[in-house]
């Protein structure tokens, strides 16, 4: 997938550059050297000038709150439910914080990697994302800078996956208990004489349940949009 959107990239750069001497920017040579803010590019109304700014401010303060809120949790069943006991509830930075501790090999370089990739995708490009088109928006700048900076945005909106989570998180929710059961398959049928003289029905389940906190990234998703 990495790779993949890399060469994505790297052909919308060929074709950017095919095409860089096409009508449309050469009718805006004249302005090259004009340093001017995207919103006084045109004469807009001052609501329509500060909308987007409060748009994109209030994106990224709900998103770096959510990413601090409980967004999902695991609630366990059966004869390990009663071992582990209520749901355990994770924020995207708890995740990202105790992934590792979860390995048996916390500082694999495969474990570390994914984390990485993680943080990144989850995290990283999406502030990067939002404060870019902020500053494209509100920063006087010539028409070649911002055809450079509209470029970086471009790419850290492509590689920005918070609507990814959050959707992963939803059609995770209706999917786990089904997928934990295959995993778990019939490695408890030894313990079917001990899980009933626990009173239990079963050793193993386990499902998910959604958090406030999802619905806080969903609204910086809305918002971005």
């Amino acid at each position: 997938t990495i790779l993949s959107m890399c060469l994505g990239h790297f052909l919308c750069a060929l074709n950017r550059k095919a095409h860089k001497h096409d009508a449309g920017v050469a009718a805006e040579e004249a302005e090259e050297d004009r340093w001017v803010a995207v919103m006084r590019r045109r004469d807009l109304p001052l609501w329509r000038q500060v909308f987007p700014i409060a748009c994109l401010v209030a994106s990224l303060g709900i998103f770096l709150w959510g990413i601090n809120v409980n967004a999902y949790g695991f609630k366990f069943g059966g004869l390990a439910g009663g071992v582990v006991g209520g749901p355990k509830y994770y924020s995207v930075w708890s995740m990202i914080a105790t992934f590792p501790g979860k390995a048996q090999n916390p500082n694999d370089f495969g474990i570390r990697f994914i984390q990485y990739i993680f943080t990144v995708f989850s995290i990283g490009m999406v502030v990067l994302e939002q404060l870019t088109l902020l500053l494209l928006w509100v920063l006087p700048m010539a028409r070649r800078v911002q055809r450079r900076v509209f470029v970086a945005w471009q790419i850290f909106n492509a590689w920005a996956c918070t609507d990814v989570l959050v959707f992963s998180l939803i059609v995770g929710s209706f999917q786990i208990k089904t997928f934990a059961g295959f995993i778990v398959g019939t490695k408890c049928d030894r313990l079917k004489t001990v899980v009933a003289e626990a009173g239990y029905d079963s050793c193993f389940s386990v499902d998910m349940v959604l958090a406030p906190g999802l619905g806080v990234l969903l609204g910086s998703v809305v918002l971005t949009i």
